[in-house]
């Protein structure tokens, strides 16, 4: 996500940083296509209404006080990825219908940097496939913060359900799929052994897509 945005962030003077927390899991067992565009979707936002400032992108691990604010009772733990701006935010009635379809927050700002609106309405949708939810917060000319929490394990059962309600909102061309894998998050902490599995794959290597965290 560095590499991919870095450029981005040269070209606005923006100082933009990718983080990760501790203890950071290996891996999470996901839909590649479908979280990387969440999070370009999420990431491509932050830049459009950031004109001065930074955007963070982190990935960590859930908190406790995470998944009880949240009413999330899980086996398996969870992670989340998040979006951080120094942009224009928004104020409470704009938040209310950011995930909208075709809104974009406020209108002004809207018909000057473009774009359909969808972005994060289909992120929403996307992120429910993947048996995840998104949560924003924002104030007005201070910036805002999105935040994309995901199991390391999905529930197949919950996926399943999930697919069979959202999935009639989306059409094929809103929806990229590819198998479930497992996402190697390949960051400071693991970034050995993940070049080591590279060079060694086992018999399951095929099953595994890379996300690379640190650029």
């Amino acid at each position: 996500m560095e590499d991919l945005f870095s450029p981005l962030a040269q070209k606005q003077g923006l100082d933009f940083r990718a983080l990760e927390g501790p203890q950071l899991p290996m891996s999470v067992t996901s839909d590649p296509l479908r979280l990387t565009q969440i999070l370009k979707n999420i990431l491509n936002n932050a830049f459009k209404f950031t004109e001065k400032g930074s955007v963070t992108f982190r990935v960590r691990s859930t908190s406790p006080g995470e998944m009880a604010e949240l009413e999330i009772e899980s086996d398996v733990p969870w992670v989340v990825f998040s979006v951080s701006d120094t942009g224009t935010g928004m104020n409470p009635k704009t938040l209310e219908r950011i995930f909208n379809a075709f809104n974009q927050g406020d209108g002004s700002i809207g018909r000057r940097h473009g774009g359909s609106g969808l972005g994060l309405s289909i992120s929403r949708k996307l992120s429910s496939l993947l048996g995840g939810v998104i949560r924003v917060e924002s104030l007005e000319g201070k910036g805002s913060t999105f935040r994309l929490f995901l199991p390391v394990q999905p529930d197949n059962e919950i996926l399943e359900e999930q697919n069979n309600m959202v999935s009639s909102d989306l059409s094929k061309r809103d929806m990229p799929h590819g198998d479930q894998t497992d996402l190697i998050l390949v960051n400071n902490q693991n970034k050995d052994l993940a070049s080591a599995r590279k060079k060694a794959p086992d018999a399951n290597e095929e099953m595994t897509t890379t996300l690379d965290l640190t650029g």
